[in-house]
């Protein structure tokens, strides 16, 4: 078997192992990304947000996402039957420097980002399958690969770090079997585009909603020209009491949205619904020696607050930040200690820390209460918005405002509690 010696192989060409392989290609290290798929290829989570943007200008992709998508200036809630809504806009957004974000088709924005990783030096080889890594006793030392077009003769690829950016089929995460899925956050998703849905007008025309019903929400994400993409994210047991094929699910979920539903009015349908289950999970831990879990492989968030494509390059920035180091003193022994990688799970899991808590709060009533009405005292409005624009790394004076809001949304349950208003659990509706 051929062996091919690298720095770093990176398992995934989507946004986090592109990122990845661009930062350390970069640095000068040899770096080969492996990807299973021909990009462009389709895939949901379009909607970006506006801190991905300080990774956009990094990379050096900020001119090209500018001038592909339409922008996106804020966050759209609204309740099934319409009485109530609130517009969260970036510009008032808390420690964010950027007034909007963008919406983008990803096979399109993917391909920028892979083809900026060979633009910067990286070895990228789409159409390869990772069959095993291969480990030393508890080191990870490289990877089995092969070719699934042309000669598929597997290679030994050796390397000093394994980044497993493979998204949701995390090749490492279960292999080590370290994915615990969220129980309380087992959704399902059905989606699909149409062509001529109702916008907004003004700036606001490539903003998101995100539409409340019964069984779950719905996005409605607006690309640039006429296409739109609209999906619904439902419990488990909205899906098992209608007992409905996908397509029927997605029009009762529709139905049930009175807002959304007026939207799509005249709406043509371009393509056949799709589906996608079980969102939310994360992994007992992101690293170990010689090995690293980046972005999805590592935790996947409901995509209520759409952070999947932040939070996986956000993932590769601190990834980099600690392997760049130790690689380029060719001291690969510094990554093989079982804590090399804890800075930046520690550092991952706070960040992911608050959109669990704003997640678990969109399925909550009371959170729900406060959300829809947010007074701007203490500035709570700032710093909400400032959490839908994707600030995962807050100063004080931002977390003091969150936990003001959680106290708030602490009080008004024990306040209906107390006049015996009901404050329902959406999350297991």
């Amino acid at each position: 078997m051929n062996t091919l010696h690298v720095d770093v192989v990176v398992i995934g060409g989507g946004p986090g192992g592109s990122t990845a392989g661009t930062l350390l290609a970069k640095e000068g290290l040899k770096v080969i990304v492996l990807e299973r798929e021909q990009f462009p290829r389709f895939k949901i989570g379009e909607s970006m947000l506006p801190m991905v943007r300080e990774l956009y200008e990094r990379l050096g992709v900020s001119g090209t996402i500018e001038s592909t998508f339409i922008q996106k200036h804020g966050a759209h809630f609204v309740t099934a039957d319409g009485k109530r809504e609130y517009m969260y806009e970036f510009k008032n957004a808390m420690d964010c420097p950027y007034g909007y974000a963008y919406h983008v088709k990803r096979d399109e924005h993917d391909q920028i980002l892979l083809n900026n990783t060979r633009k910067a030096g990286a070895d990228v080889r789409e159409r390869w399958q990772v069959d095993d890594v291969l480990f030393e006793g508890e080191r990870a030392v490289g990877v089995v690969a092969h070719a699934l077009d042309g000669d598929p003769t597997p290679i030994t690829i050796k390397a000093k770090l394994v980044v497993d950016a493979s998204g949701r089929a995390s090749l490492l995460s279960k292999k080590l079997n370290l994915r615990k899925a969220d129980k309380i956050l087992n959704k399902a998703a059905a989606f699909t585009h149409f062509k001529n849905v109702k916008r907004f007008d003004g700036k606001h025309e490539g903003s998101i909603t995100i539409g409340c019903f019964p069984g779950g929400w719905i996005w409605v994400i607006p690309f640039k020209g006429d296409v739109t993409s609209v999906g619904a994210v439902m419990h488990h047991s909205y899906w098992r009491d209608k007992k409905e094929k996908p397509e029927e699910m997605f029009k009762a979920a529709m139905a049930d949205c009175a807002p959304v539903k007026a939207r799509l009015e005249g709406a043509e349908q371009l393509m056949p619904v799709m589906t996608e289950g079980t969102f939310s999970y994360k992994s007992d831990r992101f690293s170990g020696p010689g090995w690293v879990l980046c972005g999805d492989a590592a935790c996947f968030l409901d995509p209520v607050f759409s952070s999947g494509v932040l939070l996986s390059m956000r993932c590769a920035e601190e990834i980099v930040k600690l392997a760049v180091p130790a690689l380029k003193k060719d001291k690969p022994e510094l990554l093989t200690d079982q804590k090399a990688f804890r800075p930046y799970e520690q550092r991952m899991r706070r960040g992911m820390g608050t959109f669990w808590t704003f997640i678990y709060g969109f399925y909550d009533e009371a959170f729900i209460d406060i959300f829809f009405r947010p007074t701007n005292r203490f500035r709570m409005m700032n710093a909400i918005s400032g959490v839908l624009a994707g600030n995962i790394f807050p100063s004080l004076k931002f977390k003091a405002r969150i936990w003001a809001m959680q106290f708030v949304v602490y009080m008004n349950r024990r306040i209906a509690k107390s006049r015996g208003i009901a404050m329902i659990d959406r999350a297991s509706a």
